[in-house]
């Protein structure tokens, strides 16, 4: 029972820190979200915390001392925040925000921890608590050159007394955050009496996000990053209804682009979302695209992140990014060998192929990932089992709202 209330005590210390940090960087950029954005709030301070995080593994380790001096300026800010606003605990929000987290907490206590967490995860997250930065770790094992700002955010939660059995926290506070940012969107809308599409969709999301995300064991370094990208898509939708409050909105695409780009180098892929932010830019000429570019917290966040992310994958195992081949330096002392990069390039096309799991491999690999050899047993071993799986239920609960909604705005009409 002492246990739990210890767990309890940190874990809600932990997530008011971090609105704290929030509360910090919007204070000090001037920028102001209002009190219904309350899960972006916390998605700000998640990105400064990664930001300190990273800077900090140059010269210290995520030890106690530093961990717990985090956190207790974390909730000084938050505190301030409270005194600053005497109705500040009186708001929905803050009740919606312990609820969620509440339920999340009971997730921790059922779920075990992702397959990977043995693997990499814990590896990785506890030697950033036992050392500052080590040239060359990668050559330590597979584990250490594939690193996720997530495991760079559970480092600080390496504090007395819980250890490191808060190292899964990193997703429990994207979700809890991702959960109040739709219901915030849905919530505002409903007593704005506006319900219109993107209403269902964030209610679309939500479902789908709790359904088929619900468990922790499964979030990783991917999962987190796909729940962002569900909110990614709606504000990018909310564009074209837009025609003032674009600096906020604007800010929003770039903190959560910055958070999906630096959980997995594969989401750099995701960058191209900068196009269509781009070209809305271009065509208002209301906008003065300086204020944006160069008067925006965000902006300069996600130049740091991505140029942290990046310059930490080179010190690790050589490379931009791991494993593309182009992106390496084999003529660094500590890079790992072009040879060693381009096997684990293959096995991860050949993994994500279906050509390998963890009781099968298929013969010649090398063979099977070219051009469709692979198609047909795609098909036959992960489609039918995932994709089908996953299909049928997003066709069940898009089926649900259909029934729901529209037969009764029919009704109404």
């Amino acid at each position: 029972m002492l246990n739990t209330l210890i767990f309890v005590i940190f874990y809600f210390t932990i997530i008011f820190s971090v609105l704290g940090y929030g509360y910090l960087v919007l204070n000090f950029s001037k920028n102001k979200y209002s009190s219904s954005d309350l899960g972006y709030i916390g998605l700000v301070g998640i990105l400064f915390l990664i930001i300190i995080s990273y800077i900090s593994h140059f010269f210290v380790s995520h030890n106690y001392i530093f961990n717990s001096l985090i956190l207790i300026i974390g909730v000084f800010f938050f505190i301030f925040e409270i005194l600053k606003d005497k109705k500040f605990l009186e708001k929905k929000n803050i009740k919606l925000l312990i609820f969620i987290f509440i339920i999340l907490f009971l997730g921790i206590m059922m779920h075990k921890t992702h397959d990977d967490f043995p693997y990499y995860h814990f590896p990785y997250t506890y030697y950033l608590t036992q050392s500052d930065l080590h040239i060359g770790v990668g050559n330590f094992g597979h584990g250490f050159r594939t690193s996720s700002s997530i495991f760079y955010l559970n480092s600080l939660f390496y504090l007395p007394l819980v250890k490191y059995y808060l190292f899964q926290l990193g997703a429990i506070l994207i979700m809890g955050f991702s959960n109040l940012i739709l219901l915030e969107k849905i919530l505002l809308e409903i007593r704005r009496k506006n319900i219109n599409y993107l209403t269902y969709l964030s209610l679309l999301s939500f479902v789908f996000i709790n359904i088929f995300f619900y468990r922790i064991q499964e979030h990783g370094t991917d999962r987190s990053a796909q729940i962002l990208i569900f909110i990614l898509f709606i504000e990018l939708i909310s564009l074209k209804n837009l025609k003032v409050l674009m600096d906020e909105t604007f800010s929003k695409i770039i903190i959560i682009l910055a958070l999906i780009i630096s959980f997995k180098s594969f989401y750099i892929l995701y960058s191209i979302f900068l196009i269509p932010l781009g070209i809305f830019l271009l065509n208002n000429k209301k906008i003065n695209l300086q204020i944006y570019l160069f008067k925006n917290f965000s902006v300069y966040f996600f130049v740091l992140t991505i140029f942290l992310v990046t310059i930490i994958s080179l010190l690790n195992t050589g490379c931009l990014v791991y494993p593309v081949s182009l992106t390496c330096f084999d003529n660094l002392s500590w890079a790992i060998p072009i040879s060693e990069v381009n096997h684990m390039n293959n096995w991860y096309e050949q993994w994500s192929k279906a050509g390998a799991g963890p009781n099968f491999r298929v013969e010649n690999p090398q063979i099977y990932i070219q051009k469709f050899n692979w198609v047909n047993h795609w098909f036959e071993y992960y489609f039918f089992n995932k994709v089908s799986d996953f299909l049928l239920g997003i066709f069940f609960v898009v089926l649900v709202f259909i029934i729901a909604f529209f037969s009764k705005n029919k009704k109404k009409t």
